[in-house]
């Protein structure tokens, strides 16, 4: 039921009507532009010479950092009304620092969090690294752990431009297809990738365990971790070491969830007469003594 306002009260009403709904098509206004200006900028940038970049941006009246920021929510792929439901352009800006894609030894969660006990529901997107750098696999698991929905084929995280000018991400377009929540209302936590795939997948096609141990096979993560460490001997760098560190710890935590089946006896045994490891790992901790900076 209605209550009859006072004529001074439904004038102060239609008068605050008229200034949200003006402030809210100059703020629709504002985004949109402001992603005009964003692929202007993408445009310039890439026509630009060598030492042409600066002079550009000073006759356009455009700072270096705002030009950045410009261009970062032009190639998120995001339109205007997402940033706007984000909350404008400095929420979408905090917001893309958020959306991240994996690395190659981590899962990717998007959901959305409940305010009250600060927990996902469901649904909840996993978002996989392919084999094929750049691209990757989504799969969505439904309110009952069951998985409901994947992609067909790896998808792009990179944005393409489109005929009329904008940008299109393929990854985060399957993403917010498949979860249908809000997209203001997104969380991203990043993890092992182990958590979402089987270690030791290899048992689903062994029905008893092999006759050589040495053909015997790895769980994923042990092999992960040896083929990191082995590449940071091999070519040493920081983001090697801290990956190679990062793959050591993610494989003790899962010996502990190995299974205790007869097929993994030669496994067990592989691993237990594998030196590598241990040789590879003091090589690598040699190197970052010597070559890393406090």
């Amino acid at each position: 039921m209605m209550t009859d306002l006072t004529n001074s009260l439904a004038d102060l009403a239609e008068r605050i009507r008229e200034a949200n709904e003006a402030s809210i098509a100059a703020e629709a206004t504002a985004i949109e532009k402001a992603l005009v200006a964003g692929r202007l900028l993408c445009d310039a940038k890439e026509a630009c010479a060598h030492g042409e970049w600066g002079p550009f941006l000073g006759r356009a009246g455009v700072h270096e950092r705002q030009a950045r920021r410009l261009m970062q929510i032009a190639r998120s792929g995001l339109k205007a009304d997402a940033v706007s439901e984000i909350g404008g352009i400095k929420a979408t800006l905090e917001w893309l620092g958020k959306r991240v894609v994996p690395a190659p030894d981590e899962v990717v969660f998007v959901c959305r969090e409940d305010a009250d006990t600060g927990n996902g529901q469901a649904p909840i997107a996993c978002i996989l690294p392919s084999e094929v750098e750049g691209f990757y696999d989504v799969s969505v698991i439904g309110p009952e752990g069951c998985t409901f929905t994947t992609t067909g084929k790896p998808v792009k995280a990179e944005a393409i431009r489109l005929g009329d000018g904008s940008y299109f991400s393929g990854l985060w377009e399957t993403v917010a297809r498949s979860l249908e929540i809000p997209i203001a209302e997104w969380t991203f936590t990043a993890g092992p990738i182990y958590l979402v795939i089987d270690d030791c997948s290899f048992l689903a096609d062994m029905v008893e365990a092999p006759i050589s141990t040495k053909k015997a096979p790895l769980p994923h993560s042990y092999a992960a971790m040896v083929e990191a460490l082995e590449q940071c001997v091999a070519d040493f760098t920081a983001e090697r070491y801290f990956k190679a560190r990062r793959l050591q710890k993610l494989c003790f935590v899962q010996m502990n969830k190995w299974p205790s089946d007869p097929r993994m006896l030669h496994t067990f045994a592989r691993i237990a007469g594998d030196s590598r490891p241990q040789r590879l790992a003091a090589q690598v901790d040699a190197l970052a003594k010597e070559r890393l900076v406090a």
